[in-house]
């Protein structure tokens, strides 16, 4: 079958650049005793990864590239075979400007984001239109090759909704009522910090927050796509879609981009990472649908943290 875990007996695995199968050694093979070098079966490779079947010599990588991508003629590393899976164009960072009227119930009144490296603090502003007693999301992503992770922001009475990730690339949702006065929050200890804050008004006061997901590394490639996972959501609720990358990634919504408003998306201001934020109506009770979001070839690792968070209005 195609992309099996392993051959079984005498047989080797050979590859086509799109699939790999089990198949009876040559003779030549039988006679020299040789065998087919093989990747990682568990895995395939996207935009820009190497692969095994291209050429790569390190047996840790894909074996084969993912279906709708091909081994890039005199590459070691997988390109495009499709319209569909064809990196999109690069584009400018994008910010919300005015208040969004998501449905009757919420309103996103404004969006601030900011970013620090090399283990500086950060501050970041309310959003001029917050209004006293909204609700404020903080989203906290923190990128680097060390061991440092961003803290919790200043100011009390921040609750955390989810935090996940590695300490070389993790994400975190926090939020809070803006009852304090607080016109700006610091966050220290983190080496690459991106930091997004939401100001939102509608939101259900006793029960804010229906459900939150996230995943790392939630789709292959360098090309910015990234897939946020399906949670719990109630109607006249909204979800947001938050991405992190460890690579200078502008990404923009694929899977139902007329239902989602931009809130932030942009690299870092040392262009070394990059953060997406995005908005849409929860329309209906039960599971939401995934997130999927694209961008541009970009140089870095190709990691990605995407997480789904849903309000209850």
């Amino acid at each position: 079958g195609n992309h099996p875990k392993k051959c079984c007996g005498d047989l080797v695995c050979r590859a086509d650049g799109a699939n790999s199968k089990c198949v009876n050694k040559s003779r030549n093979e039988q006679q020299r005793g040789l065998k087919k070098r093989i990747g990682n079966l568990d895995s395939c490779a996207g935009w820009g990864d190497k692969a095994v079947s291209c050429g790569e010599e390190n047996v840790e990588r894909s074996h084969v590239c993912c279906g709708g991508y091909k081994c890039e003629k005199g590459s070691i590393s997988c390109t495009h075979a499709t319209k569909k899976t064809k990196p999109l164009d690069p584009i400018e960072a994008k910010f919300q400007q005015k208040p969004i009227k998501v449905n009757k119930n919420i309103e996103v009144l404004g969006t601030t984001f900011n970013s620090a490296q090399d283990r500086d603090s950060l501050t970041i502003g309310v959003p001029k239109k917050a209004e006293k007693g909204c609700f404020l999301l903080m989203l906290v992503g923190g990128s680097a090759s060390g061991n440092a992770i961003p803290g919790d922001p200043s100011g009390k009475g921040w609750k955390q909704i989810y935090v996940f990730g590695k300490k070389d690339l993790n994400l975190r949702a926090l939020y809070k009522w803006h009852n304090d006065g607080d016109e700006s929050y610091r966050i220290t200890g983190g080496k690459n910090t991106l930091t997004t804050l939401v100001a939102i008004d509608g939101v259900d006061k006793k029960d804010p927050v229906v459900d939150a997901d996230g995943v790392r590394n939630s789709a292959p490639g360098k090309d910015g796509r990234a897939t946020a996972p399906r949670v719990k959501g109630e109607r006249g609720g909204c979800t947001f879609g938050v991405f992190l990358y460890d690579d200078p990634q502008v990404c923009q919504v694929v899977s139902d981009p007329k239902s989602f408003h931009v809130l932030a998306t942009t690299e870092s201001k040392q262009g070394a990472d990059g953060m997406g934020t995005f908005v849409a109506s929860t329309d209906g009770t039960g599971k939401t649908d995934t997130i999927k979001v694209a961008g541009s070839p970009a140089k870095g690792g190709g990691n990605d943290c995407a997480m789904t968070v849903t309000i209850r209005g």
